[in-house]
């Protein structure tokens, strides 16, 4: 089971808002920020839990009062903290609409979404079970009891109060109250009920499309760490056998990896064609509100509704999110495509849509690679060019430009604290070489003779898939070229980079 980064996401939030230290809250988790602030995340159960359990001694320890978790479930609405979902939540308009559907509802927070049994439906209640303890998950719980009992501020209405004992759950609300549109007897809304049901339909749509991509690739993480864990041979067998079960875990990661290319390219596919749909929709519907207002429509009524759903944020933050959302998508199409040339054959030659090697100028490619690693790179870490070479090398520029950029990244990830990474070009006899080095943490000589293992990685499990060094590498062996790394704890890593001068070659 599956708790969604929503409830990390809130909390987090919530203490950044009371001005709490998050710098030492988050030196002692494992997981990065940017893993728990993304609702599309999901962590398992028990990790959630410890979690939580971890953000609550460190609040204790710094003496805070309060109950942490409560408290961030209470004030979901204005923290933001749920993605689409807040979106979708804003546009309901009645308590009993938001709890008609406990099992939708929890299929938000909970993957695979828990089975609800005997539900007892009340005019301003709901009574059912579900498959989670409270005894078991006390903190995951507590905060979806407290947020459940928030849900009814999205639609104007007093707070729910619900309990949670073991598997039953129960809330109770309060349906009177002023409308979204104001409280004139007799008001109709302004929207028309089809358009708002259709847009609640492609939010929710894209939002679990999205999730969905997520736990899949969540769960093909724990397959590969399985994998990578059992293809390690034995210290008591020899050397042959050692061979020969490496070869066959090659056989078994390339197999995994044909399966994951083809069982998500085309959800992936999908999920991108449903955001830039939704992104189009997004705008027709500006369009809709800038005439209406235009013509004069914009009534105390219409004015009260497009400030309770905060419509001025919504129409500077929707392409803003859409933006994210398309390029976490293509991110993971790129993966796919790293799983794609990586298990076709590890030192394929590499073909650049069956076109030849050209003279490419080194000096240029690294220049853009290291461009592209800068974006994303925190200012503590300075990169260092030295371009050196003289002359030209045949090669694939694309490429040899995406190997550089996985090495340079590495390089940048290595570093804690502050640091340099540089990069050097030189000519070397008839070779060309890119030396990059970092002054890192280094590596093990156990950690060094893995480093270009497909799928090994040392940084937190979900957050790095494990390929960008195997794809250099592949990419520089299909160049007919050579890679070699050289690094000690402590000490830094560098990687050289080897690529013959000579004619360009023909097609492979």
């Amino acid at each position: 089971m599956l708790f969604s980064c929503k409830i990390s996401h809130s909390v987090l939030t919530y203490l950044d808002r009371q001005g709490a230290d998050l710098g030492a809250l988050l030196e002692a988790c494992e997981y990065p920020a940017e893993f728990l602030r993304d609702p599309l995340h999901w962590l398992e159960a028990e990790k959630m839990e410890d979690l939580l359990a971890l953000f609550v001694r460190e609040c204790n320890r710094l003496s805070r009062e309060g109950n942490l978790i409560q408290e961030a479930g209470h004030h979901c609405k204005e923290l933001r903290a749920w993605g689409v979902l807040d979106s979708v939540l804003r546009m309901v308009q009645s308590p009993k609409d938001l709890f008609s559907q406990p099992d939708r509802l929890l299929s938000y927070f909970v993957s695979p979404a828990p089975p609800v049994g005997n539900i007892l439906r009340e005019p301003e209640g709901v009574f059912f079970e579900v498959p989670i303890a409270a005894s078991q998950y006390p903190l995951v719980t507590e905060y979806l009891r407290s947020a459940m009992e928030a849900l009814p501020t999205y639609a104007g209405k007093p707070m729910a109060s619900a309990q949670w004992t073991e598997i039953r759950v129960g809330i109770n609300w309060i349906e009177r109250q002023e409308s979204l549109f104001g409280a004139d007897v007799g008001q109709e809304p302004h929207l028309n009920p089809e358009l708002v049901r259709g847009i609640l339909h492609n939010l929710e749509t894209a939002q679990k499309q999205l999730e969905e991509t997520k736990r899949s690739l969540a769960e093909r993480e724990r397959e590969l760490k399985l994998l990578r864990n059992g293809a390690a041979p034995s210290p008591r067998v020899d050397q042959v056998s050692a061979q020969e079960s490496s070869q066959e875990s090659t056989v078994r990661w390339m197999g995994l990896a044909e399966g994951l290319k083809a069982e998500i390219s085309e959800p992936a596919r999908d999920v991108l064609n449903h955001i830039y749909r939704l992104n189009d929709y997004m705008v027709r519907a500006q369009q809709l509100v800038t005439l209406l207002v235009g013509q004069g429509r914009q009534t105390p009524q219409v004015q009260e509704a497009m400030r309770r759903v905060d419509w001025a944020l919504v129409q500077s933050e929707s392409p803003n999110v859409v933006k994210s959302a398309a390029a976490g998508v293509r991110k993971i199409q790129d993966v796919l495509k790293d799983l794609s040339l990586l298990a076709v054959d590890r030192g394929a030659r590499v073909d650049d849509g069956q076109e030849r090697k050209v003279p490419t100028n080194l000096n240029a490619v690294v220049t853009r690679a290291v461009e592209g690693v800068k974006g994303d790179a925190p200012r503590r870490v300075q990169i260092d060019q030295h371009l050196l070479l003289d002359r030209d090398v045949p090669a694939h520029a694309k490429p040899i430009e995406r190997a550089l950029a996985n090495i340079i990244r590495n390089a940048v990830q290595a570093i804690e604290g502050q640091g340099t990474v540089r990069v050097v070009t030189r000519p070397n006899g008839s070779r060309a070489e890119i030396e990059i080095t970092d002054s890192g943490i280094g590596m093990s000589d156990a950690t060094t003779r893995r480093a270009f293992e497909p799928f090994f990685t040392t940084q937190t499990p979900g957050t790095a898939a494990g390929l960008g060094l195997s794809l250099a590498q592949a990419i520089v062996r299909g160049h007919d070229g050579a890679i070699s790394v050289r690094s000690q704890p402590g000490g830094g890593t560098t990687i050289v980079v080897s690529l013959p001068f000579g004619a360009p070659s023909t097609p492979t």
